[in-house]
């Protein structure tokens, strides 16, 4: 249930490889097991087929656990229990791996890394492994192995030194499934390279009979820990079959624990869910009973080591909220910024974050922190209001995952039961409040999902909430500045209240720079905009009069309140251009094939209606702050011509559709500097049949933007204005464009739904900036299935950065993590503003201080292992404090 380790550079790749071939074996049995048992010779041994032994390498031993002999590896690579040729597991269709794993430890931060990761792979191998408390794998198949499956669960499902049972199941037609202690956690439909599925596969990709090995690759990470009863069947298990096969080991682990609690405190409740699950023991039980028995044997212990703060109730350590750790309610409490100060520098005119981990040592009601008054030397004062505190609340998301998702004020809007892994959301009703499921058995789909139907709020101020001891909860505090804020350090505290009374005080200081911050500029040329834009998503209905209840789906249409809290939303965290998907209009050619209609004009060419409400919606976009100039629309893909363009037929329409949707914009905005989407990451023929649309567009003073891939650069540079690519962000690239005249921005450097912060801040902030890139195009502020309601646990938050309420959105440590990479890029605009003053100046120190600033700025390494955003602005801020 915790992770001790950060999102990179510790994984802990483990145990199994294994090469595909090309025949058959019948029936739906179990092919293989080894429960580690030897012959007299050392061999190890498979209880299907004795006569199939396997080796032990260098660095495993078998040892005796609850279970009976199990393999244990200490951390060495290329070590474990190694098998030869097997014919029986030459399997074409569906096929199951079992095991169970016990980690001893993660590697730490700074350990050696072995030499590639999942994407370094052997030809034709499948690779199952552990990491950071969660499993990755992936596969090669087809007739040439050049079709790539992968698939990874969230990581913190499981801790070290607890057993869990993991299974991977393919399943012809369905794809990879991946299963930890019975419950999926990640699956894949499609192939990563290909997009092939699972029934287009020819032969399906299987375990290979050359060979393979339970234990530690020769070029990853050694494992360390213990794995247990590996098994093979030639068969796609079920959920239930997975628990039938494995009710003997889930009664002894339980066994097990129940001992280990005999004599812990407080641990009644937890023994006697035990014993009723003895008597039908379940795999998906084991998750919640491992992590609360973890929980309460280490609570004494923790209560000891820890040092509490205030009245002895709790202890809190103040955390890094843009830090790569992500804090689970069972993660290791950090001895780091315990019960310390918190600190918080800004500019005059910026959000800055800070973070906050407290871990009750008791059970504390109507729990509180509550900011106290912040003051300077000299008398000025920075309000409380200006401080929001909001909780990191862990919510149920995809595959019944825990994962701290959403920023919210009021606890009791979602109702957690950890146990169970269910979510309820509050529904506040004319007649009262009501809880509705949100972990249903089946997706639910429904598209009829209003603010009435799901009036969902959440307060404007932090709310109490109880804690439970030895449950961790973090709290994110957004200091909000303005440029009438009087430079200078302040300090003050934060009461943390509970059962009417304050129980502890944290000191805070607050530093406010001499200095506002700029709009963003890219790296190479402080005349020219980084862009921060975001695909939105909305109808087209949106904010207009025929909306009253407006919907609880990201996509449907919204009410002009809930319209203008979402792009208020998106201004608060810098984005300048929502890229306008669904809801806009421009005249264009329909090319989709329906009943009763072929390729065809638009039948709403020229359609008043929808003229009327996109004026109603550039009326609601300045409102909220959007210049619109340039404006970004997604206008069908070349203006619904896609790839269909033929110039001797469609060349009259393009004229009348450009000329036309120009006059609208011309009126409405003053200008028609507007911009067309083209085809997503279009490839090989289908690319080039966009070249001639392009040519006609670009002629008729029309621009084009749309989304590449790395190797397709050389192919738009010079035909697009901007092209959004989908790669690890690089000079060379960004060059490419820009001596063809374009601009390039980068998308899903990561996708919207990380839990953590860290990886969006460095992927949209620095790490693009400083590979002279134009500007981010993150993917995506709120696309969602318009079928059914977002909260519901079935879909996932894997392209949105906020969640939806029925007057606005919630945060997510994410999409703060993404307006604080943006902040970095003004802070580093800033300085090289600072540094032309500088060079400009007769100051000769000052000078000397530009130069040395303008060396550091064109020198940090974004590739590098050890690269840190946080560590460039405190840099960056140095630099601009001495030229100013």
């Amino acid at each position: 249930m915790k992770t001790n380790g950060t999102l990179f550079g510790k994984r802990f790749f483990a145990f199994l490889t294994l090469s595909c071939a090309l025949t058959g074996f019948g029936g739906a049995s179990k092919v293989f097991e080894t429960t580690f048992l030897q012959d007299g010779q050392g061999n190890v041994l498979d209880n299907v087929n004795r006569e199939y032994k396997g080796k032990l390498n260098k660095g495993a031993s078998i040892v005796d656990a609850p279970f009976g002999k199990v393999l244990k590896l200490d951390r060495v690579l290329d070590n474990g229990a190694l098998f030869g040729k097997n014919p029986a597991l030459a399997m074409e269709k569906d096929y199951t791996i079992s095991m169970w794993l016990r980690a001893t430890s993660w590697p730490e931060k700074k350990a050696k890394r072995g030499f590639g990761s999942l994407v370094a792979f052997q030809w034709g191998a499948l690779r199952l492994a552990a990491e950071n408390g969660g499993i990755a794998m992936q596969t090669h198949a087809g007739e040439k192995r050049n079709i790539l499956f992968k698939a990874e669960t969230k990581g913190g499902i499981f801790d070290k030194g607890e057993w869990v049972h993991v299974a991977l199941v393919w399943k012809v037609g369905e794809g990879i499934l991946l299963y930890i202690d019975g419950e999926k956690k990640a699956e894949r439909k499609t192939s990563i390279s290909t997009k092939a599925a699972p029934e287009k596969i020819a032969p399906p990709a299987c375990p290979v009979t050359e060979g393979f090995l339970i234990g530690s690759l020769r070029n990853f990470f050694p494992f360390h820990g213990e794995i247990a009863r590996v098994r093979f069947y030639n068969k796609a298990l079920t959920p239930e079959e997975l628990t039938q096969e494995e009710k003997d080991y889930v009664k002894i682990l339980l066994l097990e624990m129940k001992k280990d609690l005999s004599s812990v405190k407080g641990s009644e409740a937890l023994v006697k869910r035990i014993d009723k699950e003895i008597e039908n023991p379940a795999l998906p039980a084991l998750l919640f009973i491992t992590a609360e028995k973890s929980r309460l044997v280490s609570f004494e212990d923790v209560k000891k080591k820890v040092k509490s703060a205030g009245d002895g109730s709790l202890a809190y350590a103040v955390v890094d909220p843009m830090g790569p750790v992500v804090y689970y309610r069972n993660t290791e409490f950090p001895q780091e910024g315990l019960n310390g100060k918190l600190l918080i520098a800004a500019a005059q005119n910026e959000y800055e974050p800070a973070s906050f981990l407290v871990n009750p040592l008791r059970d504390i009601k109507e729990f509180l922190p509550v900011v106290e008054e912040l003051k300077d030397r000299s008398g000025n004062v920075i309000a409380p209001e200006a401080l929001d505190i909001r909780l990191v609340k862990q919510i149920i998301g995809k595959d019944r995952l825990l994962s701290p998702d959403v920023l919210l004020h009021d606890d009791k809007m979602l109702k957690v039961d950890v146990e169970n892994r269910k979510m309820s959301i509050r529904c506040s009703f004319p007649e009262g409040e009501k809880y509705i499921d949100m972990t249903p058995e089946k997706l639910v789909k429904d598209t009829r999902v209003t603010a009435d139907k799901f009036p969902v709020h959440d307060s404007k101020t932090l709310q109490k909430l109880d804690l439970a001891a030895g449950v961790k909860e973090q709290f994110w505090v957004t200091l909000k500045t303005d440029e009438k804020m009087v430079p200078g350090l302040y300090e003050g505290k934060i009461a943390l209240t509970g059962e009417g009374k304050t129980l502890a005080r944290i000191p805070v200081k607050i530093r406010i720079f001499p200095f506002t911050l700029p709009e963003p500029a890219v790296n190479y040329d402080l005349s020219r905009e980084f862009s921060v834009a975001a695909y939105f998503f909305d109808h087209e209905m949106s904010g207009t009069k025929e909306v009253k209840t407006g919907s609880l789906n990201h996509t449907r249409p919204l009410n002009e309140q809930q319209l203008k809290a979402y792009l208020i939303n998106l201004r608060e965290h810098g984005v300048k251009h929502p890229t306008i998907i669904m809801g806009n209009y421009f005249p264009g050619w329909n090319p989709w094939k329906t009943k009763g209609r072929q390729f065809a004009p638009r039948a709403t060419n020229g359609d008043k209606t929808r003229m009327e409400w996109m004026k109603e919606r550039i009326r609601i976009l300045k409102e909220c702050g959007f210049a619109l100039d340039p404006l970004y629309l997604h206008t069908g893909g070349n203006v619904g011509f896609r790839e269909f363009y033929r110039r001797a037929e469609h060349k009259k329409y393009l004229e009348s559709f450009i000329r036309d949707g120009n006059a609208f914009y011309k009126e409405v905005l003053g200008h028609s500097n507007i911009y067309h989407y083209g085809l997503d990451e279009a490839e090989g023929e289908r690319l080039l049949s966009e070249y001639e649309v392009w040519e006609d567009m670009r002629a008729l003073g029309a621009k084009i933007y749309t989304t590449i891939k790395k190797a397709n650069t050389p192919l738009v540079a010079g035909r697009i204005d901007v092209a959004i690519a989908v790669h690890q962000p690089e000079k060379a690239t960004s060059r490419l464009m820009h001596d063809k005249g374009g601009r390039l921005w980068v998308y899903a450097q990561p996708w919207a739904g990380q839990p953590a912060a860290f990886p969006q801040r460095k992927g949209y902030g620095y790490g693009v900036y400083f590979a002279d890139y134009d500007g981010v195009c993150s993917y995506s502020y709120n696309h969602w299935s318009w079928e059914n309601l977002p909260w519901n646990m079935h879909v996932g938050r894997k392209l949105t950065y906020v969640m939806p309420t029925a007057d606005g959105v919630l945060d997510t440590p994410g999409w703060e993590g993404h307006r604080e990479g943006t902040d970095d890029v003004r802070y580093a605009t800033k300085l090289r503003q600072e540094i032309v003053k500088a060079k400009a100046g007769s100051d000769e120190k000052k000078k000397a201080r530009a130069l040395e600033a303008e060396r550091f700025l064109d020198t940090v390494d974004i590739d590098s292992q050890e690269f840190d955003p946080a560590w460039v602005r405190y840099h960056v801020i140095d630099f601009i404090l001495d030229l100013i």
